[in-house]
């Protein structure tokens, strides 16, 4: 009997109709998921995702703090807009395991990476006022002597990021 209470209970959390009492648990896990659309793709729907795609901007980070992650990343730059996609390129193998044989950090380090914003206007704004600028806050904060390294790219969507990972 026991077991069976268990499976019910996987299944229920995995399933996405029977989530209406457990609000907090989904809510995390709706964000991470893609939308699934319902009804055939009409030419409203598509030309509406179109112009959405159109309007985003990305931004190239040229070179990413110490240990910083991408939830910090979304963290400050999301005061200046909406912050749709961001990809940080890990550092070598070979590099991380030298770190770590000498007695370094063993935490995950990041060299460049790229940022969508939702807004290419927003984008743009972010990499021309940020750029050379320091990351901020106390003195005593870890990021405080790091500079921002931003460079908006235009006519360069995330499509173009995906190809290049792909191959």
């Amino acid at each position: 009997d026991d077991k069976g209470e268990e499976d019910d209970g996987e299944d229920n959390a995995n399933s996405q109709e029977d989530d209406d009492e457990d609000d907090d648990e989904g809510e995390d896990a709706l964000v991470t998921e893609p939308k699934i659309l319902k009804g055939p793709i009409n030419m409203k729907k598509l030309s509406n995702f179109k112009d959405k795609l159109e309007k985003t901007g990305v931004v190239y980070l040229s070179r990413v703090p110490p240990y910083m992650k991408a939830q910090k990343i979304r963290h400050l730059l999301s005061k200046y807009g909406e912050v749709n996609r961001i990809y940080l390129t890990p550092e070598d193998p070979a590099i991380r395991k030298k770190r770590k044989a000498m007695g370094g950090n063993k935490k995950q380090s990041f060299v460049d990476g790229w940022i969508e914003f939702a807004d290419k206007n927003v984008a743009k704004g972010v990499a021309k006022a940020l750029n050379s600028q320091p990351l901020g806050g106390k003195s005593t904060s870890f990021y405080s002597s790091d500079l921002w390294n931003l460079k908006y790219l235009s006519k360069f969507k995330w499509n173009h990021l995906t190809e290049k990972v792909a191959y």
